[in-house]
């Protein structure tokens, strides 16, 4: 038992420690041919990068040895950098407190260094990141801060992604005129970077918030804008996305046949693309579009195709939620057994203990008796 327990808390941290390590030794070794110290961390940054849309544990662990190597060189914005990357990997991994955290330091460090450019990074950033948790609040806070620091830098680029940014999370807040305006204001930024698929989202953006202002015509107009670039870009998630909203557009406008025919060619693209969760949006369009043309057997059928792939979702969903709590369980379990045959083991050493110092002080007595007795 207690070598199992040594095993447990001394040699497998060991080993996972000595695999991170070696992981870590490769990627240096493989660009211990550059000779410049920065253009090895920068060639360091891009590996990092790669490996996270991947592997966010070993992104991780690169963006940490980053960090350190900027440190030696005493080279404040890679470490802000690889701080930022850090950041992005725990975003990816679902980590968003030490997200949060990470964007935090380089707040903080590129505020105190007077570094504008990472401090607008950092509060973008931080804004995305409470955004995507449902934290308006603070979200608004952080984008209206980087906002703020975009103008001082006159930075159009950074100012346009945070217009975007502030403006999807004013229609999460349902707030369509306000998005539109910050929607409208990325707009010819995005045009005049070319920056083709940016334009697009922020066409598709703004057609949803026109949608919900019942603006239909205006909506369909910029949908029709976002497919054109989306298809150019064989973009099939964005084109597939589009054509929805197009069909929303129909069943607004009360063309239900129109929309039917949307919703098909949506459903083509999302099984090209593999993607259970449009096919699911999909079915649900196709089911609505045959319950207003009053074809009930078709509604049926896809309605039935509909719960049974979003009950498979939501399934697979849970059961990853059961699986984590039951880690998390077995791990507190495994906690438990560990202390407590820890507990039992000092216990039993004490008790050894004891009976050994009675054992020796029942000698002692009986010795001095036995030398008292002879004498």
């Amino acid at each position: 038992m207690r070598i199992s327990v040594f095993i447990i808390l001394v040699i497998y941290p060991l080993i996972t420690v000595f695999s991170q390590n070696r992981y870590v030794d490769s990627v240096s070794n493989q660009l211990s041919s550059i000779k410049s110290d920065t253009v090895r961390l920068k060639k360091l940054s891009t590996i990092t990068q790669e490996v996270m849309a991947t592997d966010c544990d070993k992104a991780i662990l690169l963006a940490k040895y980053g960090i350190i190597e900027s440190e030696k060189l005493k080279h404040t914005d890679l470490k802000l950098q690889f701080k930022s990357i850090l950041g992005y990997s725990y975003k990816v991994k679902g980590d968003f407190n030490a997200s949060v955290a990470s964007f935090m330091e380089v707040l903080t460090e590129a505020e105190s260094s007077g570094n504008l450019n990472r401090s607008a990074s950092a509060t973008n950033n931080l804004g995305t990141t409470f955004l995507e948790i449902g934290k308006y609040k603070e979200a608004e806070f952080y984008f209206l801060k980087a906002i703020t620091i975009g103008f001082k830098r006159k930075d159009t680029i950074q100012l346009a992604r945070t217009f975007a940014n502030f403006g999807y999370l004013k229609a999460e807040l349902q707030q369509h005129d306000s998005a539109l305006i910050y929607y409208q204001k990325a707009l010819p930024i995005f045009i005049k970077a070319q920056d083709s698929l940016r334009v697009a989202d922020n066409y598709l953006n703004i057609g949803r918030s026109l949608l919900s202002l019942n603006q239909n015509k205006e909506a369909s107009r910029n949908f029709t804008n976002a497919l054109f670039i989306f298809k150019q870009f064989d973009d099939v998630d964005g084109q597939c996305r589009t054509i929805l909203n197009l069909a929303d557009v129909e069943i607004a406008n009360k063309n239900y046949k129109a929309a039917l025919e949307h919703n098909f060619s949506a459903l083509e693209l999302a099984k090209a693309n593999n993607s259970d969760y449009l096919i699911d949006f999909c079915y649900q369009g196709i089911a609505d579009c045959y319950t207003f043309l009053g074809d009930y057997k078709n509604a049926l059928d896809y309605f039935k195709r509909h719960k049974s792939l979003n009950d498979s979702i939501n399934s697979l969903e849970k059961h990853q939620q059961i699986v984590d709590l039951q880690e998390k369980y077995q791990s507190n379990l495994k906690d438990k057994k560990i202390l407590e045959d820890e507990i039992e083991i000092n216990k039993k050493e004490k008790q050894q203990q004891t009976l050994l110092i009675i054992l020796i002080a029942s000698g002692c007595i009986i010795s001095i008796l036995v030398f008292y007795f002879i004498n």
